[in-house]
């Protein structure tokens, strides 16, 4: 589980103010989640990240994955619908999208091929970041 900082925490790890991070979140210097109250969270891989010095967070690998429920789901062309949507996005944004994952089936079905995938790339550390249309759970980053 990734851990968020509130703005204020996050400026005070380093050593700006906080309207120094609304700024750089304005300029995509730095990536922030929101919440549903709309306050900016910082995630701690964000601030190593700003104090290690890496340049650009959208350069970091990124993955794509997209889910449908049904074969007539995947028929009507809505999971080739998803992905472009998320290219279009990661293109739009300047994530560089390194992997594509897809799967066809339940949202609680734990044994989706892609998914497993996904998850072992992701504890390898190759992949930073996962971007998809509908998140199943909290603090997924959607177009």
């Amino acid at each position: 589980m990734e851990i968020y900082y509130r703005i204020s925490e996050a400026a005070k790890a380093l050593g700006v103010c906080t309207k120094t991070i609304r700024r750089w979140d304005t300029a995509g210097r730095i990536t922030c989640r929101r919440t549903i109250g709309n306050h900016r969270r910082i995630s701690i891989l964000e601030i190593e990240r700003i104090i290690h010095g890496e340049r650009n967070s959208k350069n970091r690998k990124v993955a794509i994955y997209g889910r449908v429920s049904s074969h007539d789901q995947k028929k009507k062309g809505d999971l080739e619908r998803q992905v472009n949507n998320i290219k279009e996005y990661c293109k739009e944004t300047g994530y560089n999208a390194y992997y594509i994952f897809t799967d066809m089936g339940s949202g609680l079905n734990t044994k989706r091929s892609g998914l497993k995938k996904l998850c072992t790339l992701i504890e390898q550390g190759k992949i930073k970041k996962v971007i998809l249309n509908y998140p199943d759970m909290d603090g997924a980053e959607n177009p």
